[in-house]
């Protein structure tokens, strides 16, 4: 199965990009810091969630002794392109939300525009009902 990258600001796939993807910590303290560094509004599993190496600084690796393969240490928290500032591009589920509410604005705004001129019309009437 794919894995999708848990931070609310990343688009990074296992379907299309070459990184590697770390687990929630099962220390229950340090997987409450990288849920609250993903930043997501939504619920989300951590259990099967995944953070992609993006979001790590190289010193939060350190080198195995046998096979030399780089491994992430264990008290390792995201702190690398956490928020949309520092990524260069906003998350489609930040799109997505932003041109839904952008959409309900505008229907506020013409409820409001179309109540504005029942009021003008409704006075511009009453006006001349008067002037007769």
């Amino acid at each position: 199965m794919p894995s999708v990258c848990s931070v609310a600001v990343c688009r990074a796939s296992s379907r299309v990009s070459k990184v590697k993807f770390h687990k929630f910590p099962r220390n229950q303290e340090f997987q409450n810091l990288w849920i609250e560094k993903c930043g997501r509004k939504d619920d989300f599993n951590p259990k099967t969630g995944r953070v992609c190496e993006i979001h790590f600084f190289d010193d939060d690796y350190f080198e195995t002794k046998t096979s030399g393969l780089k491994k992430l240490k264990p008290d390792a928290i995201p702190g690398k392109k956490l928020t949309i500032e520092n990524q260069g591009r906003m998350s489609s589920r930040i799109q997505r939300a932003k041109t839904k509410r952008k959409s309900e604005i505008d229907v506020e705004i013409m409820q409001m525009k179309s109540t504005n001129f029942i009021f003008q019309l409704k006075m511009y009437i009453s006006k001349m009902l008067n002037d007769c």
